[in-house]
């Protein structure tokens, strides 16, 4: 499944929120920064399918990072949004690539009609959020020491609960040295992914009493987040990953 993700360059976090609920039921990921500076962080360690750009913002406005990011960066995959509808500052814009634009105040209907024509996507071919639900598949080691769990779809706020019931069936009668999770990437299109992933490793624990440095996170999930979130998060900076 495609996973396409978004950056939105914006000291609005208005705007920001209107741009993640626009995608929020379908299979998007949006990351934000709020000047420059921080764009140009989250673009060292990742790439966009797209990027929505502000001008006017404190530190380093959008036509500096412009200038900064220079070729680094595909001209034809940023959207211009802003309420700065200055004729020069639209030609310095032009000037340096970018040809989309979205003024605001904008609609969702717009947000979305630019984004799926940016990326080629055709409306029918996007996946809900809850067509793909989160299931658990278990796989022992051969000695039977060690246990790979797949995490695959995108987990609801109840999933822990639901997995909390097969962790007592699966762990009932056995002692494993290691516990493995093996997330896959469309597991964060939850919205609170992290919170739900410390459940299912607190549940693991309490009832395999693995302890937590036996525990190891891998997989497409663990790829594109961001360390910092796992470094923060008091259960998961415990294990290995």
């Amino acid at each position: 499944m495609k996973i396409y993700s978004i950056l939105v360059v914006d000291d609005d976090e208005t705007v920001i929120q209107f741009i993640r609920h626009s995608f929020k039921e379908i299979n998007f990921v949006i990351k934000s920064a709020n000047n420059g500076y921080q764009a140009i962080n989250l673009l060292k360690s990742r790439k966009f399918d797209l990027m929505f750009l502000d001008i006017n913002m404190p530190y380093m406005n959008g036509e500096t990072l412009l200038q900064r990011l220079k070729s680094s960066i595909n001209k034809d995959k940023i959207i211009l949004l802003t309420a700065d509808n200055r004729k020069e500052m639209i030609q310095r814009i032009v000037s340096m690539g970018i040809r989309r634009f979205l003024l605001k105040p904008t609609t969702m209907t717009d947000i979305r009609k630019i984004t799926f024509e940016m990326l080629k996507i055709e409306a029918e071919t996007l996946i809900k959020r809850e067509f793909v639900p989160a299931r658990l598949n278990f796989e022992k080691s051969s000695d039977l020491n060690d246990l790979l769990i797949h995490v695959t779809g995108i987990p609801d706020e109840n999933f822990p609960i639901k997995a909390k019931e097969i962790f007592e069936t699966q762990f009932y009668g056995y002692k494993y040295s290691k516990i493995h999770f093996n997330v896959n990437p469309e597991f964060k299109l939850s919205l609170n992914a992290i919170e739900i992933l410390e459940k299912l490793v607190q549940n693991t624990i309490n009832i395999s009493h693995t302890p937590l440095y036996d525990i190891r996170l891998s997989g497409g999930f663990m790829r594109t987040i961001n360390t910092d979130r796992i470094k923060n998060n008091k259960v998961l900076s415990k294990c290995k990953y």
